[in-house]
């Protein structure tokens, strides 16, 4: 996802890539150059800092960072007074190779110094020490997200050490803020027009047990609906394992939308074991059936993997024909990328990658029939919903409570003169498409 944002009197232009995560990262970094006195632009070619906050989980992702900083490399060329900053996850993880092939690039810095950006240029370093331990807490944020939203990342790094994954590599392992400095982030989010809060973390559910005080997510919860301010409080990453069961009494009648993204990767016991996933097929089952049980009207997303190595055609339609009968209303579906740093990119029965993409186009198809079946479920309902923008001149794009930004379809609404967005309101659902038709409702 390419981000650019601006401001008035212009002079840096930043790409965010990747997840929401790393958004937050941005608003830092931004916040940290307005600080010395350069604002933001959409045009590059204004802009003496280009600065491209880069994403390093998979293949596809460091292939975009790539191509979109050498994007930027072209612009710099007709100037070279311009500075081409490069930070991120993806300089964590190929610092020293980035070095050599990039000289265009005039800064590299990891994922725990973007705070010093400004003072490394001024010195003119060329790239950082990898200090990945830093954590950013009192930093302050720039918002960049559009519409009312805001993210608040709640801890940095990952315990879980999934086979699959090298989060923990780039970002270390978890560390929470603490509820009192995340409810004064969240106060002055507030203060900026926020309205829909939106939690983050790369395990949100594990919220707060490094800190060994008590903390976890339901007091930080608690903490956060005494806020005046936000309409709606929307969680994701959370992980099926050690769920809380007074979770669900924080749904009754209080801003938090039920809305459960519960990542779960597998349901075969043995492919989840081999992910060193901390949970087996038979608690997510429960956890969602209890979900249902408890809140009828819950929406369920989660993500799953194809192709891990080993998964057999069996277990691969073991998850496809569960997926298929549970009660998950959305998912989203990636095949195995054998990231060379991953433990499991060293397992034996390695899938060939046309089996990968065969698996992954199967069940990405029922994601489609999945999304489209609630849909026609949902015709004829009065939901609330979010108008965040202009579509045209007879339309407005919004989103139900029960769809995710960029996640989960919009619903287009017919324009009344006296509407603007951002708005809040009630809409009745005529069509079953994942851009659906809706009408306002007094």
């Amino acid at each position: 996802m390419r981000v650019p944002f601006s401001l008035q009197n212009k002079k840096i232009y930043i790409v965010s890539l990747g997840c929401a995560k790393n958004l937050v990262d941005s608003e830092k970094i931004v916040a940290t150059f307005e600080k010395e006195g350069y604002p933001l632009t959409t045009d590059p070619e204004e802009a003496k800092y280009l600065i491209v906050n880069t994403c390093g989980f998979l293949k596809d992702a460091v292939e975009e960072s790539i191509d979109t900083i050498l994007d930027l490399a072209e612009i710099k060329k007709n100037d070279p007074t311009k500075k081409l900053i490069v930070t991120g996850c993806m300089v964590q993880r190929y610092r020293e190779e980035l070095l050599k092939e990039l000289p265009e690039v005039d800064l590299f810095t990891g994922t725990g110094e973007f705070h010093n950006i400004p003072g490394f240029l001024k010195k003119g370093i060329k790239i950082s020490a990898p200090i990945p331990r830093y954590i950013a807490w009192d930093i302050p944020r720039h918002l960049l997200t559009q519409s009312p939203i805001g993210y608040l990342k709640i801890a940095e790094g990952c315990s879980a050490n999934c086979s699959f994954c090298i989060i923990p590599r780039l970002r270390g392992p978890q560390v929470s803020m603490s509820v009192d400095k995340l409810v004064e982030e969240a106060k002055w989010m507030a203060e900026q027009g926020v309205k829909e809060l939106i939690i983050v973390a790369q395990d949100t559910t594990a919220y707060g047990r490094d800190l060994k005080d008590g903390t976890d997510l339901l007091k930080l919860l608690e903490a956060l609906l005494n806020i005046n301010g936000f309409r709606w409080i929307r969680l994701q990453y959370l992980y099926p394992e050690e769920f809380p069961k007074e979770f669900f009494n924080l749904f009754k009648n209080t801003s938090i939308l039920p809305y459960f993204d519960i990542p779960i990767q597998h349901i075969n016991d043995r492919i989840l074991k081999q992910m060193n996933r901390r949970t087996n097929s038979k608690t997510i089952k429960e956890l969602f059936e209890r979900i249902k049980e408890k809140i009828p009207e819950a929406v369920i997303r989660t993500t799953v993997i194809v192709g891990f190595p080993g998964e057999t055609e069996e277990e691969f339609d073991g998850l496809y024909r569960y997926l298929e009968s549970s009660p998950v209303d959305f998912f989203g579906a990636f095949k195995f990328s054998p990231e060379e740093e991953a433990k499991a990119s060293r397992f034996p029965n390695q899938i060939p990658e046309d089996i990968r993409e065969k698996r992954l186009d199967a069940i990405s198809k029922l994601g489609w029939e999945k999304l489209e079946d609630f849909y026609e479920k949902q015709k004829g309902k009065i939901v609330e919903t979010l108008l965040e923008s202009d579509w045209d001149n007879e339309s407005l794009i919004g989103r139900a409570w029960f769809q995710g930004p960029e996640a989960d379809g919009s619903i287009l609404v017919k324009r009344e003169a006296t509407i603007s967005p951002p708005l809040f309101t009630r809409v009745k659902i005529l069509n079953n498409f994942s851009e659906f038709d809706g009408e306002m409702v007094e």
